[in-house]
């Protein structure tokens, strides 16, 4: 299994750069973990049944 971490950062140079908040950032890294296990779940449960 592949091993991965995730990585949130502000950016220090203007505020108008920044597009997401700190805890967006964190939300939408934790949805997508969420998404890439159910799918890898998906995929390995349908291989399993051919």
């Amino acid at each position: 299994m592949k091993k991965f971490f995730l990585y949130i950062r502000k950016s220090t140079d203007e505020d108008n750069r920044q597009v997401l908040s700190l805890e967006a950032q964190e939300f939408e890294l934790n949805f997508t973990q969420i998404r890439v296990i159910i799918e890898y779940l998906f995929f390995s449960l349908k291989s399993l049944q051919k």
